[in-house]
């Protein structure tokens, strides 16, 4: 038989869970970038994804390495002079989209301590 502080306890951790016990999930961070020369220049730089529960608890921790991806001058002048009008008019905008895959087929277990949070 349980007292009512335990039985809150274990309701407050079951509502503050977000992903389904046992269920494998992907998680994917999607980067939009200007594409500016500060950019191009910074090169190589690192995206640290922390899953953690409601005490702030680490669960699982990914680190990549990304960069924008490589576009020589001759390519970008000619892309860019091709679409003057749709960039002129703010229907295209000047920006490079990266996707980095963080954590593949990541299964939550800890009743005690489920994710709750996601630090970029």
């Amino acid at each position: 038989i349980k007292n009512n502080s335990s039985l809150k306890e274990d309701e407050k951790s079951h509502s503050s869970a977000i992903l389904t016990q046992g269920q494998q999930y992907f998680f994917e961070v999607t980067l939009t970038l200007p594409e500016s020369e500060i950019n191009k220049q910074l090169g190589v730089f690192m995206v640290s994804v922390q899953l953690q529960s409601s005490d702030g608890f680490s669960l699982a921790t990914s680190k990549q390495a990304t960069m924008l991806p490589y576009e020589s001058k001759i390519v970008t002048t000619f892309r860019k002079f091709s679409l003057i009008l749709p960039f002129a008019s703010g229907l295209l905008s000047e920006t490079k989209t990266i996707h980095l895959l963080c954590f593949d087929n990541y299964v939550d277990r800890d009743e005690k301590r489920p994710l709750s949070k996601v630090e970029i």
